[in-house]
C-alpha cells in the first residue's frame, strides 16, 4: 500500500466542481450509455417485429430508429463544446447540460474544420483554460506538477496521440455526413412523428404536369414534413432501402455512444486520482491512470506502441512510496 500524494495547493471546490463533476461522468457510464445503446437496439429489434404492417406503421419504426440513434449525436455535441467551450468560474460540466438550439448543428458542422489543437482538447490530451480559452497540453503540463515519464513512453503517447488525432479526423467527418443526412427525419419524429402518409403523395420526375398511372413513380424509404419555417418542407430518403436505412442509422448511433463513452473515460481519470474518506474528505492523490489510448483499435499503433502503453500509462506521483 502506498502513501497517498498530498493534493495539488490549488484544488478546484469539492462541493461545487469535483465531486458533481464525478457524479456527472459516473451517470454517463452507468445510465446514460446503457440506456442509449438500449434505445437503439429496441428500435431496431421493433422494426425487426413489424415486417408485414401497414407502411404508415413501418414508417413510424424507421422514424423511431433514426430518433434513438441520433439522439447520441446530440448528446456528443453538447459534451464536446462543453470542453472546447468552458464557462468561466463555472465546472465545465455544467456547459454540457445547458440546452442551446444550434449547439448540435454548430459542432457537426465545424468539427471537420477542427485544427488538431481543438481535436486534442476532445480527445482530453489537452485542456482549455476557461479564462484565457488557451489550450494547455497534459504532457507538457505534467512535469510542472513534479511528473517525470520515461522517453519511450513519452514516444508511445506521441504515437498514440498521432493515431488517434487520425482517426478522430476521418470519424468525425463521416459523422457529420451522417447527421446532415438523418437529423431533419430524427426533427420530425421528435416534434410530432410528422411522417408523410404514402396514400396521400407521390414523387416523380421533375418534369411530370400530371400524376398519371403511366407516370414513374419513386418511392422512399422514408419520408417527413420538416419543421414549421425550413426553406425544404419535405425531407426524403432514396439512398437505401428500408431495412438498409435502419441498420447503417443503427450502427452509426452506436459508434457515436462509443465515442461519448470514450470521450467521457479520457476525463475521469483525473478524478478517479482522487482518494476519499468514507465522509467525503479528501485525503490525497493515488497513482493516476491515463487512459490514452481509449480512442483507438488494435491496428492503430505498432505493437510496440501497444506494449508500451497498454490501455494508457501510470502516472505515480513524488510520493508515491510504490
Amino acid at each position: 500500500m502506498c502513501s497517498l500524494a498530498p493534493p495539488p495547493d490549488e484544488m478546484p471546490d469539492l462541493t461545487r466542481v469535483i465531486l458533481p463533476s464525478r457524479a456527472f461522468f459516473l451517470s454517463w457510464l452507468h445510465q446514460t450509455v446503457p440506456a442509449r445503446v438500449a434505445a437503439i437496439d429496441d428500435g431496431e429489434e421493433h422494426y425487426g417485429l413489424l415486417a408485414g404492417a401497414s407502411s404508415g406503421v413501418q414508417d413510424m419504426a424507421v422514424a423511431a430508429v433514426i430518433g434513438e440513434s441520433i439522439q447520441p449525436f446530440e448528446d456528443l455535441a453538447y459534451l464536446a463544446t462543453a470542453w472546447d467551450e468552458p464557462y468561466s468560474g463555472i465546472a465545465t460540466y455544467v456547459r454540457a447540460t445547458t440546452w442551446k438550439r444550434f449547439t448540435a448543428s454548430n459542432f457537426w458542422q465545424e468539427v471537420r474544420k477542427w485544427d488538431d489543437a481543438r481535436l486534442d482538447v476532445f480527445a482530453g490530451f489537452a485542456g482549455r483554460n476557461p479564462d484565457t480559452q488557451g489550450v494547455e497540453s497534459l504532457i507538457e503540463t505534467l512535469p510542472l506538477l513534479g511528473v517525470s515519464i520515461d522517453e519511450r513512453v513519452l514516444e508511445a503517447m506521441q504515437a498514440a496521440r498521432d493515431a488517434t488525432l487520425q482517426r478522430l479526423k476521418s470519424v468525425l467527418r463521416g459523422l457529420g455526413d451522417d447527421w446532415k443526412q438523418f437529423s431533419p427525419y430524427q426533427l420530425a419524429y421528435k416534434h410530432g412523428g410528422l411522417i408523410l402518409n404514402r396514400e396521400d403523395m407521390a414523387f416523380t420526375t421533375d418534369d411530370a404536369e400530371e400524376l398519371t398511372a403511366s407516370v414513374a413513380r419513386h418511392e422512399p424509404s422514408l419520408a417527413v414534413w420538416t419543421r414549421a419555417g425550413r426553406k425544404q418542407p419535405i425531407q426524403a430518403d432514396f439512398n437505401l432501402g428500408q431495412s438498409e436505412l435502419v441498420r447503417y442509422v443503427a450502427e452509426s448511433g452506436r459508434l457515436v455512444v462509443a465515442l461519448c463513452e470514450a470521450f467521457v473515460r479520457a476525463r475521469i481519470a483525473n478524478i478517479d486520482a482522487l482518494e476519499f474518506s468514507p465522509s467525503g474528505k479528501l485525503l490525497g492523490l493515488k497513482p493516476m491512470h491515463l487512459p490514452w489510448t481509449v480512442w483507438l483499435r488494435e491496428g492503430d499503433l505498432e505493437r510496440s506502441s501497444w506494449e508500451t502503453l497498454g490501455a494508457g500509462p501510470t502516472i505515480r506521483w513524488a510520493s508515491d512510496d510504490r
